[in-house]
Formats: C-alpha cells, sequence, structure tokens
C-alpha cells in the first residue's frame, strides 16, 4: 500500500519538487529492503562473493591466477 501512494505522489505534478524527491528516495529504500529477488555480486569463474575486484568481477583467487598466467588484457607486471 504504501508503495502505491509513493508512486502516486511521484506521477502527480501537482505537488513541490521537495515532496517529488522526498517520494523518489523513500521508494527507493523501500524497494531495496523489499524486494523479492537479491542481487550479489560474485566472481564470474568461482562464485565466490568475498573479496571481489569489482572492475574485473573476479575475486582475488581468480585475479591473481588470471594474472599470473597473463590472461587478462592489458595487465602488466610492474619493475621498479
Amino acid at each position: 500500500m504504501t508503495r502505491l501512494i509513493l508512486k502516486l505522489f511521484i506521477n502527480n505534478s501537482i505537488f513541490s519538487t521537495a515532496i517529488l524527491w522526498n517520494s523518489c528516495y523513500l521508494l527507493s529504500n523501500y524497494i531495496k529492503k523489499n524486494s523479492i529477488c537479491f542481487i550479489n555480486n560474485c566472481c564470474i569463474f568461482t562464485g565466490r562473493n568475498v573479496a571481489l575486484n569489482l572492475s574485473f568481477k573476479l575475486s582475488r583467487i581468480s585475479f591473481l591466477r588470471f594474472s599470473r598466467l597473463s590472461l587478462i588484457y592489458g595487465l602488466k607486471k610492474l619493475y621498479w
């Protein structure tokens, strides 16, 4: 019921912009808390969800393995 009321506030242009923005914020938080599906970041190779490198979507272990085999394009070992 609360979700429908917030959507009515958002779709109605009679209200002030502050009310529209607050209702958008509340609706986004409401959807995150009461969602049916759960989004979880995990590694695309191992399925681990701990210690992720989000730019490559790899776990720490997979990133080390592929970087040692130089299978990640554009990644070079830094020599000092």
